[in-house]
């Protein structure tokens, strides 16, 4: 059987998810573990054609326009700590027209997760949606949850 979660990599003998985890979350004060899968980091601009004079003459061109940010989507495994479901909460418990938002802090390790390879920060982020796996007594797989974030804007830095 194929090593889905890499454990294989990490010496992680006896397969805790919490071990050879290659990132640290944060939202806003909330720190989020388990994280075992990142995507959606970027951004997309859209391209508007343009013309200058007679468009018959074939001076079109094309020239960016809207810049609109992936949603990021952060899955890690149940841990217990609902962190991921507790911001969710707040979400649907938000009692003003504006969601609350946060910067998502994302870092991610080298090989041996000691140290900080690359950071990067979503800034005013919020969550967009949340889901969670079924669970299921009898599976040998590992309950997990995810969240997808959408923000303004990101930097990325390298340490």
């Amino acid at each position: 059987m194929a090593d889905p979660h890499g454990y294989a990599n990490t010496k992680n003998a006896g397969k805790d998810p919490s071990l050879g985890s290659h990132f640290k979350v944060e939202y806003g004060a909330a720190k989020i573990d388990y994280v075992f899968k990142i995507e959606g980091i970027g951004d997309e601009t859209e391209m508007i054609k343009s013309t200058t004079g007679d468009h018959q003459a074939g001076l079109v061109g094309n020239r960016p326009g809207l810049t609109r940010m992936q949603p990021i989507t952060i899955e890690r495994y149940h841990s217990g700590d609902g962190a991921l479901a507790k911001i969710w909460k707040q979400v649907q418990d938000a009692q003003g027209a504006q969601v609350s938002r946060a910067p998502l802090a994302v870092q991610i390790l080298d090989d041996s997760a000691s140290k900080v390879a690359m950071e990067i920060t979503f800034y005013e982020a919020w969550m967009k949606e949340y889901k969670s796996s079924s669970f299921d007594a009898r599976s040998t797989e590992l309950a997990t949850e995810s969240a997808t974030f959408v923000c303004e804007s990101f930097t990325v830095q390298k340490v």
